[in-house]
């Protein structure tokens, strides 16, 4: 898939890798931050800053044609990703008594799971055999 990307924007290896290295990396950097916003701001509206950089930067990924573009899209999200990853983990922990807590978590990673696992499938799938024209 990396090749693809590459191939489609006129890059390097490299550049697609840092094209999924990006977001992982800015997701972490931004999750602590965003526990700190939920402290002061509630969880409400701090999540759904999240949500608003996690969708600017699919639409920005999404229209990117290099790969600066793409990066910058990328990094938006993740941005949002890692503010979305601990504010679900915080509203759980608010929300769900302690003994059952776990069983939320498990739930919720499977969700990421399946995600992670179908989710390149579905879209190497739909770039290889779906067109916009």
């Amino acid at each position: 898939m990396t090749q693809i990307i590459a191939a489609k924007l006129k890059g390097s290896a490299i550049e697609a890798f840092w094209a999924g290295t990006s977001f992982r990396l800015t997701a972490t950097v931004f999750q602590p931050s965003y526990a700190c916003f939920a402290v002061c701001f509630g969880r409400k509206p701090t999540i759904l800053v999240a949500l608003v950089f996690f969708t600017a930067g699919a639409v920005v990924a999404a229209l990117a044609d290099d790969f600066v573009i793409l990066l910058l899209g990328r990094t938006l999200q993740g941005m949002g990703g890692g503010g979305i990853s601990i504010l679900t983990e915080i509203i759980v922990t608010d929300l769900v008594p302690l003994r059952v807590r776990g069983v939320w978590f498990g739930f919720i990673g499977g969700a990421v799971a399946i995600g992670t696992s179908i989710g390149p499938v579905v879209g190497g799938a739909l770039a290889d055999n779906v067109s916009w024209v």
